[in-house]
C-alpha cells in the first residue's frame, strides 16, 4: 500500500485537475466547498483507491462521537481500511490569501479525533485560486518544484530541507549533511526515511539523550565523505 503523504499527494493532485475540469466545463468564476471540492475530492479518492491492494472504502459519511464532545460529527472523507482505524479528509474553500483561516474548526475536529483515537491519521486540504498563491508572502517564497525551489536558493550559504518523505528521497543524494534524530526503540509507522548509503557520510558528531520515559535517544551529524575513506567514527 502507498504511503499516506503520497496518497495525499496524489489526492490533491487528481482533485485539482478535476476541479479544472469542471471549471472550464462549466465556465466557473469560483468554487465552493459543497458544489465543488467534495465531489472533486471525493471522485479522486475513489479513482485512487481502486489502484489498492486491498480495497479500500471510500465514505462520505463517516462521523464519531464522544461524550466529552457529542456533536463533533462527520468528516468530509474517510479512507475506511482493513483492520486500520480509518483516516480522515477535512476540505475547506479559502478566500483569498487566507485560505487556511477557516480550517481551525476541521483541524480542531481531526485533533480530537486523533486523541479519542477513533481515527489513525487526519489531513486538511484547502483550495484557493493559484493567482493569490502566485502573490508573494512576506517572509516566503513560493515554488512549484524542488528544481524552482534550488533556483531561487542559488548562492545560499546553507540550504536545510525539513521533509517530507517524498522531498527527503528527492534530494538525499545532493546533501552534505545530514541532521539526524535517531530513537533506538522499535515503533510502528507508514512513513519512513529513505535509505541511505551510510559508507557515503561519517559520524561527525553525537549527543546522547534519554527521554522523560526512559527511551534512549540521539542528535547525530553525518557529513558526506569527498574522499571515500571511513569518518573517525567509524
Amino acid at each position: 500500500m502507498r504511503t499516506l503523504d503520497l496518497w495525499l499527494t496524489e489526492l490533491a493532485t487528481e482533485a485539482a485537475a478535476e476541479l479544472a475540469r469542471r471549471a472550464e466545463r462549466d465556465t466557473l468564476s469560483g468554487v465552493n466547498e459543497r458544489d465543488h471540492l467534495q465531489p472533486s475530492c471525493t471522485s479522486a479518492a475513489r479513482a485512487i483507491a481502486r489502484t489498492w491492494t486491498p480495497l479500500p472504502q471510500v465514505s462520505t459519511s463517516f462521523g464519531f462521537s464522544s461524550p466529552m464532545w457529542p456533536r463533533v460529527g462527520r468528516v468530509d472523507i474517510a479512507l475506511l481500511l482493513q483492520d486500520e482505524k480509518p483516516i480522515a479528509v477535512e476540505l475547506k474553500c479559502g478566500t483569498g490569501r487566507d485560505a487556511l483561516g477557516p480550517c481551525a474548526w476541521d483541524a480542531l475536529k481531526l485533533a480530537f479525533g486523533l486523541q479519542a483515537e477513533e481515527i489513525s491519521a487526519g489531513y486538511l486540504l484547502t483550495a484557493t485560486t493559484t493567482s493569490d498563491w502566485a502573490k508573494q508572502f512576506r517572509g516566503a517564497e513560493r515554488a512549484g518544484s524542488l528544481a524552482d525551489a534550488l533556483r531561487l536558493l542559488d548562492g545560499a550559504p546553507q540550504v536545510f530541507v525539513i521533509g517530507g518523505a517524498e522531498l527527503f528521497a528527492e534530494t538525499l543524494s545532493l546533501a552534505d549533511e545530514l541532521l539526524l534524530t535517531e530513537i533506538d526503540a522499535e515503533v510502528e509507522g507508514d512513513t519512513f526515511f529513505p535509505s541511505w548509503d551510510r559508507a557515503a557520510f561519517h559520524e561527525e558528531s553525537r549527543e546522547q539523550h534519554l527521554s522523560e520515559t526512559g527511551i534512549p535517544f540521539s542528535f547525530v551529524t553525518y557529513l558526506r565523505r569527498p574522499d571515500g575513506r571511513p569518518g573517525p567514527h567509524q
